[in-house]
């Protein structure tokens, strides 16, 4: 038996009272309801209908961009349907008994404008973050951690103030993970001079040799581990090449603790048992185990602090430093005068520099604050060519003497080895090191002359004397005099031939001299008697 077709009624997306419904959606929805009879006829129900039916009001009635207001169609009850079977009868000659709907208008809130950066550097550091979170039981009490010290946390925001920005620009143009961003904390809490009981050093807390594997120079004028710049390039291009090796944020940053060769000798171990290679089943040292979730935990604490009962004092998106290019030594005091700023707040953007003058040599790049740049241009062309520096910077030759250097800038080769920590055993100058010329008094400090010997009462040794100097400040140790029943050193064959024998005939004679009281000795109260 032939199944008759339902009657089929359109739902009252009927014309808004404000303008007629065009003739175009008229014959629109007539042949939407005409398309769909066959699927209602296997469907059985009529629900399909109804989506069709809202996607063409959905059409009919679309936002308003300017104001945020959509008309929202909700079905109504069918008590309070008007009857609509004359429209149904156009359509399919009856009335299919279905509800109208009522139109309602819905208040949105507009959204965001993702085109525009957002205003604190907190939102952008969040909308950044991509690194998968990490289950693991530890997170918890470096959560804990946190969250009991806010004084501390506190402090680590004010420090990061002056560099988080730029390492967040660095790591989005990179293409890493916002989270990255964060490690200062863990490493060093955005200490830029901070050093390990490992002699890590600077804010990303990089040892000697990973320092130099990455181009960190470190010499007698500057460490490039403590460089702004230079460390937060190197700190990242360690975490990518660690992250290209492994595979995995999680185990990269694991072996930026303990090193690759950690890493990978846990996971062989794991492998051959059969067991999960990922970081939660590595067996690693204590501390690598409790640094990648203590990277969690801040997370954690920045995408929501207020769980944590924690207030994050605001970060302004927008950079706090800028670069100067100096073409003449200074001294640190100097650079940061003409600034206008305090010599510790100048060191904590340049705290790459050991001695207290800035090489140009080394490191021409200063970093200043944005409203201190004109300022220290203003003050540099004011000086002109005066000297900004307290010491002169010597370049020499490779193998040139110490002493030609020293007669040539008019100062003693004593005073040039203790400006530049040179041992005596250094004759000669590499020709890659500058050295410090001293200058006022320092130039002028002589080599010790030695006086006549003077022979002391103890054991007739000489002792040289300094000329100049005081005698308390110029005396040396004697030297120690063999114990009884030991042999003396040994003489060279010529100067024992050049010595006359002693015999009793020329043996000098000596006048009978009284011997003098025993000294006492005082020793100190604590101290033994040193010899």
């Amino acid at each position: 038996m032939a199944v008759r077709d339902p009657l089929i009624a359109l739902p009252a997306c009927l014309p808004s009272p404000r303008r007629p419904a065009p003739a175009l959606f008229r014959s629109t929805a007539r042949a939407l309801v005409h398309g769909t009879t066959r699927v209602l006829r296997r469907a059985g129900t009529v629900g399909a209908l109804l989506l069709v039916s809202s996607s063409v009001c959905s059409a009919e009635e679309p936002a308003d961009p300017s104001t945020g207001r959509v008309e929202l169609i909700q079905p109504a009850l069918v008590g309070d349907a008007p009857d609509l079977s004359a429209l149904g009868s156009q359509v399919d000659g009856g009335g299919a008994g279905l509800s109208p709907a009522r139109v309602t208008e819905l208040n949105l809130v507009p959204a965001a404008d993702l085109t525009r950066p957002p205003a604190s550097l907190w939102t952008r550091l969040r909308n950044g973050f991509g690194m998968p979170d990490l289950v693991h039981p530890a997170v918890r009490q470096e959560e804990d951690f946190y969250a009991n010290r806010p004084e501390h946390l506190r402090r680590v925001v004010e420090r990061s103030r002056r560099y988080l920005f730029h390492i967040v620009e660095v790591v989005e143009r990179r293409g890493m993970p916002a989270e990255l961003a964060l490690l200062p904390i863990i490493e060093s809490a955005f200490n830029p001079v901070a050093v390990s009981s490992a002699r890590a050093a600077g804010m990303w807390q990089f040892i000697p040799s990973t320092g130099l594997n990455f181009g960190l120079r470190q010499n007698a004028w500057l460490d490039g581990r403590r460089d702004i710049l230079l460390s937060t390039e190197a700190a990242l291009d360690y975490l990518q090449k660690l992250y290209d090796m492994f595979g995995s944020w999680d185990l990269a940053l694991a072996a930026y603790n303990c090193g690759e060769g950690c890493v990978q000798r846990a996971i062989a171990r794991n492998a051959l048992r059969g067991e999960r290679v990922d970081f939660s089943s590595l067996q690693l040292p204590a501390e690598t185990r409790a640094y990648v979730p203590k990277l969690q935990a801040v997370k954690n604490i920045i995408a929501n602090p207020q769980q944590y009962n924690m207030t994050l004092a605001d970060v302004p998106n927008e950079p706090f430093f800028g670069t100067v290019q100096v073409g003449q030594h200074m001294d640190v005091k100097v650079a940061a005068k003409l600034a206008g700023m305090t010599v510790e707040e100048f060191v904590a953007l340049n705290p790459a520099h050991n001695r207290s003058v800035i090489n140009v040599n080394k490191l021409p790049t200063l970093l200043l604050p944005l409203d201190r740049m004109n300022q220290f241009a203003a003050g540099l062309r004011d000086l002109g060519d005066r000297a900004l520096a307290s010491i002169r910077i010597y370049t020499p030759r490779a193998g040139e003497p110490l002493d030609q250097i020293a007669k040539r800038n008019g100062v003693t080769v004593a005073s040039l080895r203790r400006a530049n920590d040179m041992p005596a055993r250094v004759r000669v100058a590499a020709g890659d090191v500058d050295l410090l010329i001293p200058t006022g008094a320092a130039a002028q400090y002589q080599e010790p002359v030695e006086r006549p010997a003077a022979r002391t009462a103890a054991n007739g040794g000489r002792v040289p004397v300094a000329s100049g100097a005081p005698a308390a400040a110029s005396r040396q140790r004697p030297r120690p005099v063999a114990a009884a029943g030991t042999r003396p050193p040994a003489q060279s064959a010529a100067r024992k031939a050049a010595e006359p024998k002693r015999t009793a005939a020329n043996a000098p004679r000596k006048a009978a001299q009284p011997t003098p009281p025993a000294r006492p000795t005082v020793v100190a109260a604590g101290k033994s008697q040193q010899r």
